[in-house]
């Protein structure tokens, strides 16, 4: 299973893949680790993503946004996703770096790169 976030000011839309293919769409408040702390993000996403993941599969999280723009910011909403997704594999940087990767990557190389942490 992949889930990729998008993070803006208000909200995150995530995408979740599944091993058969089928893709949903969930939105959550959005994270900010600028101005949210370690336990309140877990919680929130706890509460408002982990309901619509299998339980089953530590999936790979590709997590993107304007305000990850740090390494620690980067690191602080990597833990949490790895808090509330164990064994997970998780990604999070900038959104523009998100942007910038992907448009190197040929169809091909799409996929390998999305479930590649």
């Amino acid at each position: 299973m992949i889930l990729i976030a998008d993070n803006g000011r208000r909200k995150t839309d995530w995408r979740i893949l599944s091993r058969t293919g089928e893709v949903r769409q969930v939105y959550t408040v959005a994270i900010d680790p600028q101005y949210q702390d370690a336990r309140h993000l877990a919680d929130m996403v706890a509460a408002a993503l982990r309901p619509h993941v299998a339980f089953e599969e530590a999936p790979v999280i590709k997590y993107y946004s304007a305000g990850n723009s740090s390494v620690e910011r980067n690191s602080l909403v990597e833990e949490v996703l790895q808090q509330v997704f164990p064994g997970s594999e998780v990604l999070a940087d900038h959104d523009l770096l998100m942007l910038a990767k992907l448009q190197q990557l040929t169809p091909e190389t799409l996929q390998q790169y999305l479930i590649s942490a």
